[in-house]
């Protein structure tokens, strides 16, 4: 079984992706993304330190990395809406709707 922090650690990859890089894009009715070649992924360079706690229990673990999922998206707009002041209103986040005013 593994850590259950690196669960956690985990899912906020994947939730920091679809945040930030997670579209999926269409032309001419197609999917434009075929694989992971074409499709960008978040980088470990690119995600924020994170420090996971686990409390102490007698209780077998389950789901311990999905409460972790809800909450990266909304601190993500958050922390662009406190440096820019622009509120973030769909997902994932798209570097061109920061430039604007």
């Amino acid at each position: 079984m593994k850590e259950p922090s690196f669960s956690i650690e985990e899912w906020r990859q994947v939730t920091g992706n679809y945040s930030i890089h997670g579209a999926i894009t269409f032309k001419n009715g197609r999917v434009e993304q075929s694989n992971f070649n074409d499709y960008q992924i978040l980088r470990m360079y690119e995600m924020p330190k994170v420090e996971v706690f686990v409390t102490p229990s007698q209780e077998p673990l389950g789901g311990v990395g999905e409460p972790g999922v809800p909450p990266i998206a909304p601190a993500v707009g958050n922390a662009i809406f406190s440096a820019t002041g622009k509120r973030i209103r769909r997902l994932p986040i798209r570097a061109e709707e920061l430039k604007t005013s």
